[in-house]
């Protein structure tokens, strides 16, 4: 038969071994709760800063929309200027379609450059819900 006095010690052995394995498991439980929350944190970081991507876009989308505008009023301005000055003989045909191409690019330009944001803006969009 066993002695009771060692049957005592082994099962407080073991029932410390135990309580380690508990606090063991409990620690490293936690440990991965926490870096639960920080990836959580993060992540909401991520989405404000990807919201923040997508206004920074519409604004400057807008900007671009108003700019390109102006710039057509300008064009708009300028061929009247130029029509009347030719009408008055002050500006040869070859001049005019210089300019022409000249203003004609630079809108072409404006376009391309508008397009490309809206996608990059969409792109941005189709990022933030995907969170």
């Amino acid at each position: 038969m066993d002695d009771p006095v060692h049957r005592i010690k082994q099962l407080t052995d073991e029932l410390q071994r135990v309580k380690a394995k508990a606090n063991a498991d409990w620690q490293e439980a936690r440990l991965k709760e926490r870096q639960g929350e920080d990836h959580i944190y993060w992540l909401k970081g991520d989405i404000r800063r990807l919201k923040e991507n997508v206004r920074d876009s519409d604004s400057f989308s807008r900007k671009c929309d108003r700019a390109k505008d102006k710039m057509v009023l300008r064009v708009r301005e300028l061929e009247l200027r130029l029509g009347e000055d030719h009408l008055r003989g002050s500006v040869k045909p070859c001049q005019l379609s210089d300019m022409a191409i000249k203003w004609k690019d630079l809108y072409q330009g404006v376009e391309i450059e508008r397009d490309c944001l809206k996608k990059k803006n969409e792109e941005l969009e189709r990022s933030c819900t995907s969170y």
